[in-house]
């Protein structure tokens, strides 16, 4: 039996986690895919996923609950990974790629619960000939967006036969550090920073029919063209990311007529020891604004930008701030030629499989790509009928035609939506 190191605390960020969860839910489970064309060696691919997870401790990370209902964790000292090959099913490419899909889809709603497992899944998909789909499936709880492309690119280095891109800093370092710094001077002042941004924010303009809320899959909500926004964010030397932080401001705004909104915003949160290292370091900061009638868009949006900038200086212990049920994430597909050889094949991420379960009542995923921006929703569909989803449609791209052509006042704004 593998030894373990003996048990620790779960972090503030997880318990919300555990919280959203109920300890058995899955809908935390968070995926990245590579696709492979050409000939590839199983052996070598089970030898360089086992290497990734004896250099990152997060990926031996155990959780258990005890009988009061406390969850700890701990750490193997060794876990065996053995490859995990599965055939794709379908006579056609598009058949393939489905069930591909689905099967993702199952192995998301089966496992990483909290019994003492490892919280991942490695997969590889046989498509056809020389044709692959290499699946990971990681716990929220252990990882994050950074991470799962940590994971990847280091199994393609040590595939290769290189040296992977880790910086001898463990996932457990950051654990202990952590704790220290929220009992720190600089920690405390954090903490009283978000429950003064949080004070008095209410979300009582959502209404919940039914007591349980429903979780959905991403779906996608509407396309833009990214060049006018692009512009837009380059005129004012900011990144489209940042702008779009304030398109999912007068979407809410827009669709139910308020003008007082938060949106929860993802930060990497990683100094450089822990650059390269596997484990959740993101924590979220939440980013409020205030509008008033005769306030315009731009104006706005300006004020949007520096509070921006003042609560990222303080994201480190952004989640101790009060909770909204509006979530936002940017990807960004638009990295060019992402090719890499593997060996004798070449690999490149592989997007079919983004797809995630919601936990709160929207989360607003906008992904980038060379000529346009996708925005995929998910979301309480109890809470959030067709007509509100339609208007906040509606919201966001009369908002991005007030920042790129013809601004106007939000008392305006409301009643173009009304």
């Amino acid at each position: 039996m593998d030894r373990q190191t003996k048990r620790l605390p779960i972090l503030d960020k997880q318990k919300k986690i555990v919280i959203m969860t109920d300890g058995i839910d899955n809908c935390m489970n968070t995926t990245v895919a590579l696709r492979i064309k050409g000939k590839l060696d199983f052996c070598r691919l089970e030898k360089a996923i086992q290497k990734v997870i004896d250099e990152n401790d997060a990926l031996r990370f155990v959780f258990h609950v005890e009988e009061n209902g406390e969850v700890y964790q701990q750490v193997l000292d060794k876990y065996q990974y053995t490859l995990d090959v599965r055939n794709a099913e379908g006579s056609t490419a598009e058949e393939k790629e489905r069930s591909v899909l689905l099967q993702a889809r199952a192995i998301m709603d089966g496992h990483q619960k909290f019994d003492g497992g490892v919280m991942h899944q490695f997969v590889l998909f046989d498509l056809q000939e020389q044709d692959y789909i290499l699946f990971a499936c990681i716990n929220h709880i252990i990882t994050d967006g950074v991470s799962n492309t940590i994971a990847m690119y280091s199994i393609i280095a040590a595939y290769n036969g290189l040296e992977t891109p880790h910086t001898g800093a463990s996932y457990l370092d950051f654990i202990v550090e952590e704790n220290r710094f929220i009992e720190s001077e600089e920690g405390k002042a954090q903490i009283e920073y978000w429950q003064e941004e949080s004070r008095g924010y209410s979300e009582d303009f959502i209404k919940f029919p039914v007591e349980n809320r429903k979780k959905s899959a991403l779906k996608l909500f509407f396309m833009t063209e990214l060049k006018p926004i692009r512009e837009f964010a380059r005129a004012n030397k900011i990144s489209v990311s940042t702008v779009n932080v304030f398109l999912c401001h007068a979407a809410i705004s827009g669709a139910f007529g308020v003008g007082d909104t938060a949106v929860r915003i993802g930060d990497a949160n990683r100094t450089k020891v822990y650059r390269q290292t596997m484990g959740f370091f993101a924590t979220v900061a939440l980013h409020r604004l205030t509008f008033t009638p005769q306030m315009t868009l731009r104006e706005a949006f300006a004020i949007s930008n520096n509070k921006y900038a003042e609560n990222m200086k303080n994201a480190h212990l952004g989640n101790f701030a009060t909770p909204t049920l509006f979530t936002f994430s940017y990807l960004n597909y638009n990295q060019g030629n992402a090719k890499m050889p593997m060996g004798e094949a070449v690999a490149e991420p592989y997007i079919g499989i983004h797809e995630s379960k919601i936990w709160d009542s929207v989360v607003l995923v906008v992904a980038e790509t060379e000529e346009n921006l996708i925005y995929k929703i998910g979301c309480d569909e109890d809470a959030f009928p067709p007509q509100i989803l339609e208007k906040m449609h509606r919201s966001f791209a009369l908002a991005v035609q007030c920042l790129t052509e013809q601004d106007m006042t939000f008392e305006e704004f409301w009643k173009a939506l009304a």
